[in-house]
């Protein structure tokens, strides 16, 4: 199989993902799809590794997979707490003063990631190594 059609498969995951995200109400299938949509664009990241013959995609995905299994925990705690106060898992009935600032330190936590994730791929690819006794300019 070419790489178009693992492309093609992820844009049409992407999509279910995201109509489900816009259209459903309940929270576990909105949580649901939007891991649907970033294993979507784990699928899109391994395909064009594999394009042009490397391995960072791989590795991107790898990060995004550890950070989804995070997020999960936390989403999921949120949902059962929102279930027991209201006995409802729909997105109208939630009040969520509390969670926000739950889903914002899971933002924080994301973009940590992908900063980190962003240092290390500069680092290996100017250095061919991760280590962080290789890298001269964490060292000052």
């Amino acid at each position: 199989m070419s790489p178009a059609n693992f492309v093609t498969l992820a844009v049409i995951l992407f999509v279910i993902g995201a109509v489900g995200v816009l259209v459903r109400r309940n929270a576990l299938v909105i949580f649901m799809c939007v891991e649907l949509m970033l294993n979507a664009v784990n699928l899109a990241f391994v395909a064009f590794a594999r394009m042009h013959a490397n391995l960072d995609g791989q590795v991107i995905a790898f990060f995004v997979m550890v950070v989804a299994a995070a997020e999960v925990v936390v989403g999921l705690a949120i949902i059962m707490a929102m279930f027991r106060a209201r006995r409802s898992a729909s997105v109208d009935d939630a009040n969520l003063d509390g969670q926000v600032i739950a889903f914002f330190v899971m933002v924080v936590a994301a973009a940590e990631v992908v900063v980190g994730l962003a240092i290390i791929m500069a680092m290996f690819r100017a250095r061919r190594s991760a280590s962080v006794d290789d890298a001269n300019l964490l060292k000052y």
